[in-house]
């Protein structure tokens, strides 16, 4: 698989996607914020994301859901917690 990591247009046209459609996405977060991996495309399943955040990121752990855009809100609800990014700011 290629790497699924997304800059600048890429991004923008798949947050445009995502108001008509939600897309799901990955979060593989790391020691610091740097190194926080957010992982998301079109085709793709949670599962082969979750292979590719694990594998570009440097945690252990990965939160998934969909990326839901309302107007100009994006929200990231995630299924799984990860208590130890929590609280951190």
């Amino acid at each position: 698989m290629a790497n699924m990591k997304v800059e600048g247009e890429a991004i923008k046209k798949l947050i445009e996607f995502a108001k008509m459609r939600r897309l799901p996405f990955r979060l593989c977060p790391g020691a610091g914020d740097e190194d926080h991996v957010l992982v998301f495309h079109r085709n793709e399943s949670p599962d082969i994301l979750g292979c590719a955040a694990r594998r570009e990121g440097t945690g252990n752990k990965t939160a998934f859901c969909t990326i839901d855009v309302t107007e100009r809100i994006i929200t990231l609800p995630c299924k799984r917690e990860l208590p130890a990014k929590a609280n951190s700011t």
